[in-house]
């Protein structure tokens, strides 16, 4: 069984979808040895949509719909185990009981470091936000800079020594919530998909109310501010995080909603574990 999962041509890692081989070597160290060889196991990221390729089975375990042209059409060489929130389900024409959480809620049984100490606050920029610009404003405001392109393990110590993460990464905040760890989200105008989000704070019991920020980046490309713009919106930008951090209350799903999803996910790893085990009715022969 192939792992699938997300990685840009560019080959610039980004943690929440590199955090499928970090995660997944660990639950599922013989993952390639379950079911056929050309049978997929789809879990964490936006990926239910038409650039998944085709595949003899397709198992899902709580991906979540969005980018691409549009959303993918499940058909009876799927194995559902659960998507990512109810606004996935519909989207799919499925049950809502199909929908659970982000299968990143697991990190918490894998990651077990705790900090002797945490830094106040922490941000972490989307992937496609993160730059060496951003990192000098937060050492200047005295807040701890997380990037998404960092090694996994990285960034999981950095956001476990968190006292609130300002997420602009929104597995980022899946993860700060995982450890137990309160976040705020954060948008600015380029990179930030709210329907993803909307589905999971949907499939956590909380609100997605993000605090918007200026970008550094022109507003019809691609490419970074430079000169006396750049210094300016820098400024501007240091200042929306600095009061961001100061004034704006943090998320938390609650712990009776936190132990149910990490419970039921839980199960269903162990489901998908009986299921595809060799010699098992859906396994390999």
């Amino acid at each position: 069984m192939k792992l699938f999962f997300f990685r840009s041509v560019l080959d610039v890692g980004n943690f929440g979808d590199e955090l499928n081989p970090y995660l997944w070597s660990r639950l599922l160290p013989d993952l390639d040895r379950r079911g056929l060889p050309d049978w997929l196991f789809v879990g964490i990221g936006t990926l239910l949509n038409d650039r998944l390729p085709a595949a003899s089975r397709t198992i899902v375990f709580g991906s979540g719909v969005g980018y691409g042209t549009r959303v993918a059409t499940p058909d009876s060489s799927w194995r559902i185990h659960f998507v990512r929130g109810p606004r996935s389900a519909a989207a799919l024409g499925l049950p809502s009981d199909s929908a659970l959480t982000d299968p990143a809620i697991l990190v918490a049984t894998v990651w077990r470091e705790r900090p002797a100490q945490r830094t106040r606050y922490a941000f972490m920029p989307h992937c496609g936000n993160a730059n060496g610009w951003i990192e000098r404003l937060c050492q200047d405001e005295g807040i701890a800079y997380i990037d998404p392109r960092w090694p996994v393990e990285k960034v999981l110590r950095s956001i476990a020594e968190t006292g609130v993460l300002l997420a602009e990464a929104m597995h980022g905040a899946i993860v700060a919530d995982a450890l137990r760890v309160p976040w705020i989200p954060v948008r600015s105008p380029w990179g930030v998909l709210a329907f993803k989000w909307l589905d999971w704070c949907d499939s956590i019991g909380s609100p997605y109310t993000p605090q918007t920020t200026v970008s550094l980046f022109e507003p019809t490309s691609d490419r970074l501010l430079a000169g006396p713009r750049a210094w300016a919106k820098t400024k501007v930008l240091g200042h929306q995080l600095r009061r961001i951090a100061r004034t704006v209350t943090p998320c938390l799903s609650s712990d009776r909603t936190w132990q149910s999803l990490h419970a039921a996910v839980q199960d269903k790893l162990e489901e998908f574990k009986a299921e595809t085990t060799p010699g098992s009715a859906g396994g390999a022969p």
